[in-house]
């Protein structure tokens, strides 16, 4: 098993363990893992503006820092730093930090930048 494999291996246990936490009656969050490349220059949507949205977490699991644009365009200093390897930004109404807007992100630098997205209405 390559160690990438082995690396997602673990962020799936993790989400199935979060899912599992988080499901408590009010909604529902299914694991469906959206994978996103993220580019240096310009930002991407991640996860689209859903007014029904009660929850997300995404997952930086790249090697380079990823910014976070919550309602706001990110730069590559700027928004919500997701650190590399595993860093992860949880949003949710227990949180009090729910966003139902587009979330988007940009990386500091490197060219294979990969964040997971996971969301729950």
């Amino acid at each position: 098993m390559k160690a990438s494999e082995i690396y997602l291996h673990d962020i799936l246990d993790a989400l199935q363990s979060q899912v599992d936490a988080v499901n408590n009656g009010n909604f529902t969050v299914t694991m469906t893992l959206v994978p996103v490349l993220v580019p240096v220059d310009d930002p991407v949507e991640l996860l689209a503006a859903n007014p029904d949205r009660k929850y997300a977490l995404l997952i930086n699991s790249s090697d380079e820092i990823v910014y976070l644009g919550l309602g706001f365009t990110p730069t590559a200093v700027s928004g919500v730093q997701i650190n590399p390897n595993g860093g992860s930004y949880e949003l949710g109404l227990r949180f009090g930090n729910n966003v139902v807007g587009s979330i988007t992100a940009v990386a500091e630098s490197g060219l294979t930048n990969l964040v997971m997205c996971m969301e729950g209405v």
